[in-house]
């Protein structure tokens, strides 16, 4: 299923996610919430988490239900 989650990421100069989630050596300017297109690998109900794999970036994320946007796949006839 896709969807979009917010994830809070470490952010280099120029607005780009940076520590271990990026190649180049630019220092960490700030942590901000992101917004991201991703898929929902699993669901759990019962800790109200469910595991999101970042569709640009394979990373994959337990994220809390709350931060996670389902999105309906379906096609109006």
């Amino acid at each position: 299923m896709d969807c979009t989650y917010t994830k809070k990421f470490p952010i280099d100069k120029y607005n780009r996610p940076g520590g271990f989630y990026s190649l180049s050596d630019l220092p960490i300017a700030k942590y901000a919430e992101l917004s991201r297109e991703g898929e929902v690998v699993t669901i759990d109900h019962e800790k109200n988490i469910c595991t999101v794999k970042d569709k640009e970036k394979d990373w994959e994320f337990n994220i809390p239900l709350e931060d996670v946007i389902i999105k309906d796949n379906y096609e109006k006839a």
